[in-house]
C-alpha cells in the first residue's frame, strides 16, 4: 500500500508533463508556438493507429487509435488522447487539461494503472481515473509487485494535498492483507527514496479488515503507516473461526497479526460493553474491554 500510493503521484506528474511536450511538439511542427514550460529537454513519442488531429475551433488536440504517449519511463496508452490548450498572454498557449479516454493505462517502472477514462486537471494538479460501469468491480486499479488498490468507481490524486482519494468499494491488498471500505484516503509524506511515502489511511463506512486469521468490521478506521497498527471505531465485530466479539473499538497490529476489542466505556450512553459469541469447536478469539 505504501508504494502504490506514493507512486500515484508520480503518474500525474508524468501525464502533466507528457500533456505539455506533446501539445507542444504537435503546435510547433504546425507552426503555432506554445508554452511547454515543464517539458524540458526530454522528447515526447506521440503514436496513434488512426491519426493525429489538431482541433483549433475546439483548442484540442487528439490522438486517435491505440494512442500512446511516452516520455522517459512513463507511458500513457488509452482508445484516445486529448491534450484541452488554451490562449494566454502574448499569443501563446498553455495545456490545461489532459483526457484519456478508453483502455487507460499508465505504465511506471514499478507500477501500472488501469482505468476506463483518466482526467489531468493542471490548474488544479488533480488526477482522477474512473470506471464507466461502477456495477463491474475493481475496473480502476493500481498494481505493484507487493499490492494494488482498487475502487469501483474512481480514484483521486489531489498533488498538491498529497492525497490520495479510493471511491466504491475501495481496496487496499499487501502481503496477505485486506483494508476495504466505501472510501479510502490515504495521505502522503516525505519519504527517503522514492520522494513520498505513506503517512496514514483513513476508512469510511462498511469498514473491513482481513488478515490470516480475523475478520474485522467497523463503521471508520485509521490505518497508521508507520507502526502498521490500526484503529476502528463504531459498531465494531471481530470474527474469528466460528467465534464473534462486538465493541465499540478495535486496535489491530496488523504486522503481529493481533487485536484488542474494547467496549464503550462508562461515557457512552449507550453503556454497551464487549460482547461475544463462543462456539466449543471454533478457534479462540481474542477479547479485552471495559
Amino acid at each position: 500500500m505504501t508504494a502504490i500510493a506514493g507512486r500515484l503521484g508520480a503518474f500525474a506528474c508524468a501525464l502533466a508533463v507528457i500533456a505539455s511536450a506533446a501539445v507542444g511538439h504537435l503546435a510547433h511542427a504546425q507552426t503555432t508556438p506554445f508554452a511547454s514550460g515543464t517539458a524540458g529537454d526530454l522528447p515526447v513519442e506521440i503514436l496513434a493507429e488512426d491519426g493525429i488531429e489538431w482541433l483549433q475551433s475546439e483548442q484540442v488536440i487528439r490522438a486517435h487509435g491505440n494512442a500512446r504517449a511516452v516520455r522517459g519511463d512513463i507511458e500513457v496508452k488509452a482508445d484516445t488522447l486529448s491534450a484541452h490548450y488554451r490562449e494566454v498572454a502574448e499569443g501563446d498557449s498553455e495545456v490545461w487539461r489532459l483526457v484519456a479516454s478508453g483502455n487507460v493505462v499508465i505504465t511506471a517502472p514499478s507500477e501500472t494503472a488501469y482505468a476506463d477514462r483518466g482526467v489531468y486537471d493542471l490548474d488544479s494538479a488533480i488526477l482522477i481515473l474512473s470506471s464507466d460501469d461502477p456495477s463491474q468491480p475493481g475496473r480502476v486499479r493500481v498494481v505493484a509487485e507487493n499490492g494494488r488498490v482498487t475502487a469501483d468507481e474512481q480514484m483521486e490524486f489531489w498533488e498538491l494535498e498529497d492525497m490520495l482519494v479510493a471511491r466504491g468499494n475501495a481496496r487496499a491488498e499487501q502481503e496477505g492483507r485486506i483494508l476495504r471500505a466505501d472510501v479510502l484516503v490515504a495521505y502522503l509524506t516525505e519519504g527517503s527514496a522514492d520522494g513520498q511515502r505513506l503517512d496514514r489511511v483513513e476508512a469510511f463506512d462498511n469498514v473491513a479488515i482481513n488478515t490470516a486469521d480475523e475478520r474485522i468490521f467497523a463503521d471508520r478506521g485509521v490505518y497508521l503507516a508507520e507502526t502498521e497498527t490500526a484503529s476502528l471505531l463504531g459498531a465494531v465485530r471481530i470474527t474469528r473461526g466460528l467465534n464473534q466479539l462486538n465493541g465499540c473499538r478495535a486496535d489491530v497490529d496488523m504486522k503481529a497479526g493481533t487485536s484488542q476489542l474494547i467496549g464503550c466505556g462508562d461515557g457512552d450512553p449507550s453503556g454497551r460493553q464487549v460482547q461475544g459469541l463462543i462456539h466449543p469447536d471454533g478457534q479462540p478469539g481474542r477479547r479485552s474491554g471495559n
